[in-house]
């Protein structure tokens, strides 16, 4: 259930059992093929129960499960949360407990909590059966929002709201402790603390701040700031400071057309086309006018040679030419000897 982690922190994490109304599963199967590989825990935002715990699955979750140190990347789907210390299934049973099979959990906004099957284990596949319902091991912070999924457990019981929660206290391992201090340092800037975010980017102090105090300080820097700078002059900063990156993106942008427009040329010489357009010329051009003139150019170059590679003299084979029997004359040599067929005798 600790994803394999061995390392004690010493550190113990409080762990709400929830199951929610309205998310049964059927688990009439004989194999894994007919079993479900991907099962609502949790409902997205508000998980209403009548004890009046708030359970609530927003973003952090979503967060917390793309975060690269989330430790709990592969969970036990128990029985009646035996895996999970604090639990009665936990005490009356020892190592190695019974599971169902592993799960990943997956959080979709705006939806809720999915946990997504990777395998079945052979105990699981005989008694899936027997259960009917869901229920989710989540690690809240002190406002209520789940900020981590521990395990996920098949259970009996109905979902009956009141009698739907349990709580157990799990120890944590090193990297688990240290996930989850991370997570819910009272120092996160989330949106839950807007007026302290908002004060900050006003410059006001949040402790004495009032919400007249935060209205004035919009409107001021709707009609221009403590400067003098309006909106416009600020948009002319902002153009100004981000001109170097403009102007390396437009280089790129330029050089990636170039590049492409030497392609369409270079296909279309390989196809014998002459394109007889001036560099300034086709720099004006768009790709797309720039094809279109070459995709109107007709092939007149050859692409294959016209010469013959051997041309007939003329000359019967063993034959001495007029031409060479003068070359062999004035070089004081026999023509047959040089080019006739006492040469071919000799060889």
């Amino acid at each position: 259930m600790m994803g394999g982690m061995n390392k004690k922190s010493g550190q113990t994490v409080k762990v709400t059992c929830v199951r929610v109304s309205g998310l049964g599963v059927n688990l009439a199967a004989k194999d894994a093929a007919g079993l479900p590989k991907r099962m609502k825990i949790l409902n997205w935002g508000e998980n209403p129960n009548a004890r009046g715990i708030r359970v609530f699955v927003g973003d952090k979750l979503v967060k917390a499960l793309c975060a690269p140190n989330y430790p709990w990347r592969k969970v036990a789907l128990d029985f009646e949360h035996n895996t999970l210390p604090g639990t009665p299934a936990y005490a009356e049973s020892k190592e190695p407990r019974d599971v169902a099979g592993f799960c990943a959990v997956e959080c979709v906004p705006g939806d809720g909590v999915y946990a997504v099957m990777s395998e079945w284990t052979k105990v699981g596949l005989e008694k899936a059966q027997m259960y009917t319902d869901l229920s989710a091991s989540p690690v809240m912070d002190k406002s209520g929002e789940v900020v981590a999924i521990l395990s996920v457990a098949l259970c009996k019981c109905g979902a009956v709201e009141g009698m739907d929660f349990a709580e157990a206290t799990v120890p944590l391992s090193a990297d688990g402790a240290l996930f989850l201090n991370a997570n819910t340092n009272p120092k996160d800037t989330s949106m839950d603390d807007w007026k302290k975010y908002l004060c900050d980017l006003l410059g006001l102090d949040p402790a004495t701040a009032t919400d007249d105090d935060i209205k004035a300080a919009l409107a001021k820097l709707k009609g221009g700031n403590a400067d003098g700078n309006t909106p416009a002059a600020l948009s002319a900063m902002v153009a100004d400071a981000m001109k170097p990156l403009t102007d390396k993106v437009t280089a790129l942008e330029g050089a990636l057309s170039q590049s492409r427009k030497d392609a369409i040329i270079s296909a279309a010489t390989a196809q014998g086309k002459v394109v007889g357009l001036s560099a300034p010329v086709i720099a004006k051009m768009t790709e797309a006018e720039l094809q279109t003139h070459v995709d109107g150019i007709k092939a007149t170059v050859p692409l294959n040679s016209v010469t013959p590679a051997n041309v007939d003299d003329g000359v019967k084979d063993g034959a001495i030419t007029e031409t060479q029997r003068t070359v062999a004359l004035n070089c004081g040599m026999d023509p047959e000897a040089v080019f006739g067929k006492k040469k071919e005798a000799s060889a």
